[in-house]
């Protein structure tokens, strides 16, 4: 009887320890079988291996689990319900075959995201990544995951979720830089974004998406001969061609042309202190609506206001003085910006960054928020 309670084969240390053993050997020969090459064994046996194995996942200990997924993150193609198995697991299981296996399919990852912010962190450094799967990983909010996705110049956004991205940089700042760099933005995004960026962005933004609209005003001119003497011309037509007009000349109430020295003096008095009479005035001689042109005025970075002057045809001496004169008759009580003598000499720069053509595109752009803004005093 002594014999028999010393042998250590019957311990009760022995026998507590017994099935966790058997079954972490157990699961370690299966994935022997698993791992052998191609050829050595039929899919039919291999798929069976598979199951059993399977079944066996619940039954053992989180180490043994993160054992598996390691060695079989190194087998070219783990049989699919075991890999979904694996990858579906705790962020520990899963992290070896997400990081390693380059077998796991674009639906298997996008399942995957929806497991938890571990998990899309780490399908997100994967070395390459379809659209799908960035469209995925990009449609939850995880700022991190987001940062680090914007910073990879070898995947590529999606329209719609670029679209997104846009309109949450108003709220998240740190969305804002990386963003900008992307090669996928275009100049709707970037004149979307402008009116939230501070100013080195904003400048960002204006030099990047300079263009010479000249192409396509050759490409459209014999229709400005067609549409704009038509007494009730297309208004979509017009809409579009107005978008790409050179030409800018200022107009008052009435559509009449109004002279460079009113449109300065209406400038510098609606932006020294804009009343809604004097942002509706703006607006019919910048071409523009007296929405925009009140957002413009009551901008506290000044730059709309630059582009909107080098629009209306403006010497860079006219705005200069302008801005002067703005500052003289500022009211302490004006709601407008209040521009200081150094913003007068970035305002300055502004003015000389931009081509006059490339002004009227912004302007225009800003206003066409909407679709195609229709013109209601057909000039």
């Amino acid at each position: 009887m002594n014999a028999v309670a010393q042998d250590p084969d019957n311990s009760e240390e022995k026998k507590g320890r017994a099935p966790e053993i058997q079954r972490a050997e157990l699961a370690s020969r299966l994935v022997d079988v698993l791992s052998l090459p191609a050829g050595q064994m039929n899919e039919n046996e291999r798929a069976f291996t598979a199951d059993i194995l399977d079944q066996l996942f619940d039954h053992v200990p989180l180490k043994v689990k993160i054992d598996i997924s390691t060695r079989l993150s190194r087998v070219l193609a783990p049989p699919a319900l075991l890999l979904r198995r694996m990858l579906l697991e705790q962020i520990e299981v899963s992290t070896p075959l997400l990081k390693e296996l380059k077998e796991i399919t674009d639906v298997q990852l996008i399942e995957v995201a929806g497991v938890s912010v571990a998990h899309r962190q780490v399908i997100a450094r994967r070395l390459k990544l379809n659209e799908a799967v960035i469209d995925s990983l990009l449609s939850y909010p995880d700022i991190e995951v987001v940062l680090h996705l914007l910073q990879r110049p070898d995947v590529r956004i999606g329209e719609r979720r670029l679209d997104e991205l846009v309109a949450m940089t108003e709220e998240n700042y740190v969305l804002r830089e990386p963003l900008l760099t992307r090669r996928e933005l275009t100049p709707r995004h970037g004149f979307t974004m402008f009116w939230w960026l501070d100013r080195p962005a904003r400048r960002k933004v204006l030099s990047r998406f300079a263009m010479d609209r000249s192409v396509l005003q050759d490409a459209l001119k014999n229709l400005y001969c067609e549409v704009f003497p038509d007494p009730e011309p297309d208004p979509v037509t017009k809409g579009v061609l107005k978008l790409c007009d050179r030409r800018h000349r200022a107009r008052g109430p009435n559509g009449e042309t109004v002279s460079l020295e009113v449109v300065q003096k209406t400038f510098t008095n609606a932006f020294a202190n804009p009343t809604p009479e004097l942002c509706m005035a703006v607006g019919f001689m910048a071409g523009v609506s007296s929405e925009t042109a009140k957002r413009i005025l009551f901008d506290r970075g000044g730059e709309p206001f630059a582009v909107m002057c080098k629009s209306a045809g403006m010497s860079r001496s006219d705005f200069s003085d302008l801005l002067v004169r703005a500052r003289l008759i500022r009211d302490p009580e004006s709601r407008g910006p209040e521009v200081s003598e150094q913003d007068c000499e970035y305002l300055l720069g502004i003015f000389d960054m931009m081509a006059r053509d490339y002004s009227r595109t912004a302007l225009r752009y800003w206003d066409w928020r909407r679709g195609i803004q229709l013109d209601p005093l057909g000039d």
